[in-house]
This record gives C-alpha cells, structure tokens and sequence, in this order.
C-alpha cells in the first residue's frame, strides 16, 4: 500500500501543476494588435514670391596694367643721374624724367649745326646780293631775255638748299639732344629697373619696365550657356549700356571691392576651356575710395567677379535643392501633399535656379532631398521660407 502511494503522489503532482499552468495561460489578458502609420516625412519648403529678377554672371580674374611698356635707351652714353622714382615701385606723373643720359657730346653736336646754319644763312645772303647786281648790271648792259645762270639763280638755289640742311641738322641734333631724357610717356609706376647709375648703354638697350597706373583691366572668362543673360553686346559693345562688374578680393585680411565696366569680349573661345573672355577696365586703380573701398587696387590680385545681367521678369528664385529632374518641381499643396510640377527653368547654377513660369505666387515648393517621391504624399512642413532666401540646407 505504501509502495502504490509513492508512484500515485508524484504523477498527482505533475498532473496539478499541469492544469494550474494551463488555467494561467487561459485566464491571462488578451492584447490587442493594431497598426501604427509611419509619420509623414518633416520637410522644408519655401513659398514662392515672383520679382524682377536682376541676374549677375560669375567670374575670376587677374588685374594688369592697361598698358605696359620697356622704355629703351634711343642714343648711346653713360647713364649720369637717376630721379628717386627710379626704384621698383616708384609713381611718377607723365613727362616725368626718370634718368638722363651723358649730353655733353650733344649739346656739342647741337652747337655744330647751329654754327653750320649760320654759315648757310650768310652764303645764301651774299648769293642774293650778287644775284641781284648781277639782274642790274644785265638791265644796263644786257639785250633780250637774261639766262638763269646770268643772274646766278643756280647759285642762289644751292646756297638755299645747303641752308635747308642746316636747319635739319640743327633739328635732328635737337631731337638726339632730347633724347638722352627718359621721360615717362604715361601716369605710371616702374615694375623693373633693368640699368642704373653709371652704366654705358646703347641705342635700344632696354633701360625700365614701367606699367600705367591710369586704368587697368581684367580678363574675365564666361562660359557660353552664361553669354545669354548679358546685356553686353559681343559683336559692337559700343551699343551696349554700361554694364557693371563687381569686383571683391582680400587685402590684409580685409574684403574690398571696386567697381568696373566692360568694355570688349575676346574674338573666339578658348580651345581649352570653351569660355570667351570678356575685358573689363578699372579707371584709376591706385586712387583712394571712400569707406569699403578705400583700398588702391594692386596689379596682379586674383579677384572674383559679378558681371551685370539682364533682368527677367516676374521671376522666381529658388534653391538648387528645389529642382527635380530637369525642369520639375515638389508644389505642396493645401492639404500637404506633395505634387509634381514642370516649370520653365531660365538659369540653372550650382546654388540657385531661376524659374521664369510653371509657378503661382504664394505657393509653396518643397527644397528638401527625398529619396522616394509619390505624387500625392503627405508631408509635414518645418518653418515656412520665402522664395530668394538661403534656407538652412543642414536641415530637411
């Protein structure tokens, strides 16, 4: 008895333990399952505000001189005195005498001629009194018509002629006296001095590299989709209004800028770059500006450059950011969904597009990347943005 006691009281237990884990999990709470929708994506849109959009084509270039020339020595001689703008940097006005050459040997030509003018002059003086003793003695004496040698009229043209000579040799010793002066031949500044104080040179040894500080100009390339918005005329830019160009570049940790015109475009594309060059040309370079400008502008700085366009009309500036494709919009609509738009892009840079229709004024366009698009989609819009404002392209 004791032994059937012992095998019933374990399975009774199992048997319990069972049935008690059984009423657990059937008396337990039921949950119920239910499916949350996925928020609709947060977005940045910017409300559309058409204007008359004054366009502006960006550039880069060097500044140099407007003219720049090597003045050479035209006579030969030893160069005997300098003046203090003879240095690398020095600003002289025009007719400035920058060096002199030795002129004693002709100063002594000059006196030369004119002492042979002299002579001329006498010569010629007493060949006219014969002549004319020789016409009244022919009246008292002669019969007919006089000849020309008669009344020496053969010796009074030769002594006129060595006259005339004379006064050209005088002239020329003149003009080589001159020319031991290197005068300045413009407002300039001297780049390089290539001779100096008691150095001999010759007719064309190069004496200054000089530049004119009277204006300078800039090469600014322009690629050909750009060529459209300019209000230049390439092929005769005398027609054209004056268009400005911005100029902005850094000096001693400072941004200046200065104020240009163009005034010519280059006659063919570079092979290289496929951009034509347009010049445009700063008057007075090294003058003093008042307030953000007082900075003279030095040849050789590496400035940007905003040329003036045209204005587009009733046009609407936009992120890049906004563009879909090629030429379509994200128009969020009253209800927050998103609809495709096509539009008539106008100009299509690295940070901005320029719409010239397609688009309403007070409707919003959404500016943030998405990677997947259905027209129709709801989305959630951060702070609205006007159109033409830089939005905060850290945030979607």
């Amino acid at each position: 008895m004791k032994r059937r006691a012992k095998i019933l009281l374990p399975i009774v237990v199992l048997l319990f333990g069972a049935g008690l884990a059984a009423a657990i999990v059937n008396l337990r709470p039921r949950v119920e399952r239910r499916e949350v929708p996925a928020p609709a994506p947060l977005v940045r849109a910017v409300t559309v505000e058409p204007q008359d959009l004054l366009l502006s084509i960006r550039s880069q270039g060097t500044i140099v001189p407007g003219v720049e020339s090597v003045l050479a020595a035209q006579v030969a001689g030893k160069i005997d005195w300098v003046s203090p703008q003879f240095a690398v940097g020095g600003q002289f006005r025009r007719g400035t005498v920058l060096a002199r050459i030795e002129d004693s040997d002709y100063r002594l030509a000059l006196s030369r001629a004119e002492a042979e003018v002299a002579r001329a002059q006498t010569r010629l003086d007493l060949e006219l009194a014969e002549a004319d003793q020789a016409l009244r003695d022919w009246q008292e004496l002669g019969r007919g018509e006089p000849t020309a040698l008669t009344l020496r009229e053969p010796q009074t043209a030769e002594a006129r002629a060595s006259l005339q000579a004379a006064e050209a040799s005088v002239e020329q010793a003149r003009i080589q006296l001159s020319r031991t002066r290197i005068a300045a031949p413009y407002n300039g500044r001297l780049r390089r001095k290539l001779v100096d104080l008691g150095q001999f040179v010759a007719p064309g040894t190069p004496l200054i590299e000089i530049f004119s500080t009277e204006y300078a100009e800039i090469e600014l390339p322009v690629a050909k989709r750009d060529l459209e918005f300019l209000r230049f005329d390439l092929a005769d830019p005398s027609v054209s209004d004056p268009t400005t160009v911005e100029l902005s570049g850094e000096l001693g940790g400072t941004r200046h800028t200065w104020s240009a015109k163009l005034v010519r475009a280059g006659g063919e594309f570079d092979p290289r770059t496929r951009m034509l060059s347009l010049f445009a040309r700063i008057k007075d370079p090294f003058a003093k500006r008042a307030g953000a400008e007082s900075a003279a502008l030095p040849m050789g700085l590496f400035v940007d450059a905003e040329i003036e366009g045209k204005t587009i009309p009733g046009a609407v500036l936009l992120p890049r950011s906004a563009l879909r494709d090629r030429d379509r919009l994200l128009v969020i609509d009253e209800e927050s969904r998103l609809r495709f738009r096509d539009v008539e892009v106008v100009r299509l840079d690295r940070e901005d597009i320029v719409i010239g229709s397609g688009i309403e004024a007070g409707e919003r366009v959404c500016v943030s990347p998405l990677e997947t698009v259905v027209d129709g989609m709801t989305v959630r819009i951060a702070e609205p943005e006007s159109a033409g404002e830089s939005p905060d392209r850290e945030l979607l």
